[in-house]
């Protein structure tokens, strides 16, 4: 059971460095889009 909470809570943290890498790439186009 812990083995298998570690490995949610490690893929959750994975997902969420993923979607701020995304958005930090979007709002990087987006100012250079502007600019």
């Amino acid at each position: 059971m812990i083995l298998v909470i570690i490995r949610i809570i490690d893929f959750s943290i994975s997902s969420i460095l993923m979607l701020v890498r995304f958005a930090k790439i979007y709002t990087r186009m987006k100012y250079k889009s502007r600019a």
